[in-house]
């Protein structure tokens, strides 16, 4: 006579089909920081200095903040792409590479406009302060290390006025996954040239009070596993003409293997047989024949279906 495992064991997927889908965020947070108008603040100003005037050293940096609650929590960030809209080059122009670096700190969008910003209120940022009157940058327009990330997570070519894009790269979909999972840690991304002393190098960019087509966007794709099935369990047992009967419920889409072993704690599990469901769940049966000693079983799922 066979026996009945006293438990029973499930194994882990061999392989698990993941939902894709992508999806896209526009600010919830977005100012300027300009050294040439150090106390002004831009945060709701409809373009934002970017870059290194003609006629002075002074540069422009960019803050952006994305509010990503929206994605499933335990999303995997698969791509990421952020694409801004130049509305304006420097009458003498030139093309320079800008970075799109993590910011480690939080920050006051505010809400002061004018194309040289105003005087920054209570909160809110400007080239010395990330949050006027509460809290100082590291250093001026924001220290590496300390205020924003030393290396930078993407960066993209800026000339003429147009679209541009910072395409993914590992360390900025690691940005987006890291906020993800610790979202009071999202401070956004500080955008600057790469050479802040080339002059002339001077951009007005589209924010979030710009034209909905001209606000800067975020693309983010990404994957979600899909919940585990039901543990299977052993739910019918019977002899019927010499062979034991086993039966257990199995989802779609999974192969299942039930294995047998001659002591509950001892010994590698044999596999008896598989099933496979495909389309649509169904109960199965499988058969041992009843002629040996003590046998103990188990039901597992050790893979999905093609």
């Amino acid at each position: 006579m066979r026996c009945l495992p006293a438990f029973l064991v499930i194994s882990a997927l061999a392989s698990v089909a993941l939902f894709a889908d992508t999806a896209e965020f526009r600010p919830v947070a977005d100012t300027a920081i300009f050294q040439q108008e150090a106390p002004n603040n831009f945060g709701r100003q409809n373009s934002l200095p970017l870059g290194t005037v003609a006629n002075q050293t002074a540069s422009g940096r960019l803050l952006l903040r994305f509010d990503l609650s929206s994605l499933p929590f335990n999303a995997v960030i698969t791509n990421v792409s952020l694409r801004i809209t130049v509305l304006k080059q420097a009458q003498t122009p030139k093309a320079e590479s800008v970075e799109a670096h993590q910011l480690l700190q939080p920050w006051g969008e505010g809400t002061k406009t004018g194309q040289l910003g105003a005087l920054a209120s209570a909160g809110e940022a400007d080239w010395t302060d990330r949050l006027k009157g509460q809290a100082a940058w590291a250093g001026p327009g924001g220290q590496a290390g300390t205020d924003f990330a030393t290396a930078a997570s993407s960066s993209a070519n800026l000339s003429v006025p147009a679209n541009y894009t910072f395409n993914s790269t590992a360390t900025l979909v690691a940005d987006v996954q890291s906020w993800l999972q610790n979202p009071t840690n999202n401070f956004g991304w500080l955008l600057l040239n790469a050479n802040e002393s080339v002059r002339s190098s001077a951009k007005r960019v589209a924010s979030r009070e710009a034209a909905v087509t001209q606000q800067p966007l975020l693309t983010v794709s990404y994957s979600v596993p899909p919940p585990p099935p039901p543990v299977p369990q052993i739910t019918h047992v019977a002899l019927k003409s010499g062979l034991l009967e086993l039966g257990f419920h199995a989802e779609a889409d999974f192969i299942y293997t039930v294995s047998f072993r001659e002591a509950v704690n001892v010994g590698v599990w044999q596999p008896l047989t598989n099933v496979v469901t495909r389309f649509q769940p169904a109960d199965a049966v499988v058969t041992d024949p009843a002629d040996q000693t003590g046998r103990f079983y188990q039901v597992s799922i050790t893979g999905q279906a093609d």
